[in-house]
């Protein structure tokens, strides 16, 4: 018996295998998102997470005062981009902090838990539940993926952190100019929702003349397309970027 392949198949699968050469850290991302449709996959992240949060705290309680390169660059907290974020929020001490992107809330709780350990600050998030998009490279990411069973986004976070968040449920480009506006200014920034250029170009733009003397703008998966580096570019900043997490610095 021989198998057919129709033309529209080869052509799917040759799409598919271009897109990945271009962006292969893309096709990681989805794989993740896969195995989160298990319940006992999500449970494992939970204490997973957890666990790795009070060893992230241990660790940069007993850090000497660093730079912000510093702490990006360290070897154990630059495994993560959220082992990351919490050790910038302690060193920086931010009043006000704002995301794009929250899916289960790894981010937000690290966030969170760092101002909570400061006793200061208040985290105010931006998520799209089931949001579908392309990359830039034609790739469809579908964050539905990792927020089946009726999950809202946050779910990692606990209910004694919530009193310093507020959760805002639309697109970024729409909720985020009026929150910059309302906020007047903001210490910290962090791009995590729609990885595709105009977007993360959008926000960046945004959120950039809202932002404090020595406030930073962060940004997750700055290797998906060279918006990080191109706005970098046009505000002239030399940013600062260690595994996939890039920073901008305001004067």
């Amino acid at each position: 018996m021989r198998l057919v392949t129709s033309t529209s198949t080869v052509e799917s699968w040759q799409d598919t295998i271009n897109a990945f050469r271009q962006q292969p850290y893309v096709y990681s991302y989805r794989v993740g998102m896969m195995l989160l449709r298990s319940r006992v996959i999500r449970r494992l992240v939970k204490l997973y997470s957890g666990h790795l949060l009070k060893q992230t705290q241990n660790l940069v309680e007993t850090l000497p005062a660093r730079s912000i390169r510093d702490i990006v660059t360290h070897s154990t907290l630059s495994k993560y981009h959220f082992t990351q974020l919490y050790a910038l929020c302690r060193y920086l001490r931010p009043r006000v902090v704002v995301e794009t992107g929250v899916g289960l809330g790894t981010s937000s709780l690290y966030i969170l838990q760092a101002l909570e350990d400061n006793g200061a600050g208040k985290l105010y998030s931006i998520d799209e539940p089931y949001a579908v998009y392309q990359t830039d490279a034609g790739i469809v990411i579908d964050e539905s993926a990792y927020c089946a069973n009726g999950d809202r986004p946050g779910m990692l976070v606990p209910n004694e952190l919530r009193d310093r968040w507020t959760l805002l449920l639309g697109k970024s480009h729409e909720l985020l100019p009026d929150l910059c506006e309302r906020l007047c200014s903001l210490d910290f920034f962090f791009h995590d929702s729609e990885h595709n250029y105009r977007n993360m170009f959008q926000e960046y733009t945004i959120v950039w003349p809202h932002l404090r003397a020595r406030g930073v703008l962060a940004s997750h998966d700055v290797e998906w397309n060279t918006a990080f580096h191109d706005f970098a570019d046009a505000i002239q900043r030399q940013p600062i970027v260690s595994h996939n997490l890039g920073l901008i610095i305001a004067s």
